[in-house]
């Protein structure tokens, strides 16, 4: 591990290095939420020999005494940490009623640290995201073969834990694609994470359907446009509700300003309801899709991590226990279960996809009713190439005079602020 890389710059240190590191692989055992639930670690070269690079054993979570969800989770850990990490979260939602897994995978280095503080590439962060899910080639600064990929480590280790525990149903959790290749159920899927984690989270339901997102101090900043990276803000395949997100207050790494206002609403989430404390606030919650801590590390984690708080919300060594039990347990239970959004708020999901046509080479209508204003378009640099102070739906946009390409649409609505995205075509 390259230590260097987060010491460099403060900018370095705030957003080269997101999605930082668990150095210990502490025994836990003592902190189970509950004794019934079967773990099992497995090689990643023990499902598909052809996997070459991190190595480091997968997880595996059920509790057979649970009434079944038929859902899966997938949690994927931050840079250079591993599944042995994380196993107090899976856990909780096998207590749950949940398959659980805790997904080893190329992490080695940071996502924003191999973009640069110096590229203005707002696309460098999705083409390294994309070719690590799924082994296509995007770009130079990922190797990653399919064999290694995200979506075929997974889909071994469905089907590895299927041979050894065929009663447990792994393979519900698989699907036949259109060429014939075994692919992720993704709809009947929970992916969640930490850090870079978090962010493969969120590319994630950003790319395909899933069932939810959760992310933990997660978020993929551009620093030299200031603004996040474009597949945080265009358009998303899972709806707008279905994104949760946990930050710390005091984060070493990914500073809450810039996770709360900026990352969070490019999701969506601020208009599902008000951010609360996790520190303070009991179940049953009120509706949210967000929380925030401030609490102190664990005194043990606190020695052996770099960045503590970071790692407060999720990481074993790090998040505080009460009576042997996860203190965030209750948080991480109603992101897991809460129901889906109230109507209001699934209207303005429907908002963010009710543009057409797209693409488009002259016109483009936003639909609904009411009026509408701030609103704003900016391309894939962060600069505003229109703005509109009111206007009334159905609205529509002449986009003649821009050049082909992407651009993001953000306004203000009786609902909230509804961002979308288009493309230009000529």
């Amino acid at each position: 591990m390259k230590k260097s890389r987060f010491f460099v710059s403060i900018h370095a240190v705030l957003f080269a290095a997101l999605g930082f590191i668990n150095l210990t692989h502490t025994n836990l055992a003592h902190a189970q939420p509950q004794l019934q639930v079967q773990s099992y670690n497995i090689a990643p070269r023990t499902t598909d020999s052809r996997i070459d690079t991190a190595l480091d054993d997968h997880f595996a979570f059920i509790n057979r005494t649970a009434t079944p969800r038929g859902r899966l989770v997938v949690f994927f850990p931050g840079t250079g940490a591993i599944a042995r990490n994380y196993r107090l979260f899976p856990a909780v939602a096998a207590n749950l009623g949940f398959h659980a897994i805790g997904l080893t995978y190329p992490n080695d280095e940071t996502v924003n640290g191999r973009c640069g503080t110096a590229n203005r590439d707002l696309e460098c962060a999705g083409a390294i995201r994309g070719e690590t899910l799924d082994g296509i080639d995007r770009t130079p600064l990922a190797t990653i073969s399919r064999a290694n990929s995200i979506e075929n480590r997974l889909v071994k280790l469905l089907q590895h834990l299927q041979r050894l525990y065929p009663q447990d149903n792994w393979t519900q959790y698989l699907e036949r694609a259109a060429n014939g290749d075994t692919v992720p159920r993704w709809g009947n899927i929970v992916v969640a994470g930490h850090s870079q984690g978090g962010g493969y989270a969120g590319y994630i339901a950003v790319v395909k359907r899933v069932a939810r997102c959760i992310m933990f101090g997660a978020m993929d900043y551009n620093v030299a446009t200031r603004s996040m990276a474009a597949w945080m803000t265009g358009a998303k395949t899972t709806p707008q509700g279905e994104f949760f997100a946990m930050g710390h207050l005091r984060d070493e790494l990914v500073p809450y300003s810039l996770l709360s206002q900026e990352a969070w609403t490019a999701y969506g989430i601020p208009a599902a309801g008000a951010t609360l404390n996790a520190d303070s606030v009991r179940a049953p919650f009120p509706q949210t899709r967000s929380f925030f801590t401030n609490r102190e590390s664990t005194p043990v984690g606190a020695m052996l991590t770099m960045s503590p708080r970071h790692n407060v919300p999720v990481v074993d060594a790090n998040t505080p226990l009460e009576q042997g039990r996860p203190f965030f347990q209750p948080v991480w239970e109603y992101m897991l279960t809460a129901p889906a959004l109230t109507t209001s708020v699934r209207a303005t999901e429907e908002r963010t996809q009710a543009i057409a046509p797209n693409p488009s080479s002259n016109l483009i209508t936003l639909a609904g009713e009411g009026e509408i204003s701030s609103l704003t378009v900016t391309n894939v640099l962060g600069q505003i190439v229109m703005q509109i102070p009111t206007q009334q739906l159905p609205a529509t946009l002449d986009i003649s005079p821009l050049s082909q390409g992407l651009y993001f649409l953000r306004y203000q609505s009786d609902f909230g602020i509804i961002r979308t995205s288009f493309h230009v075509a000529r």
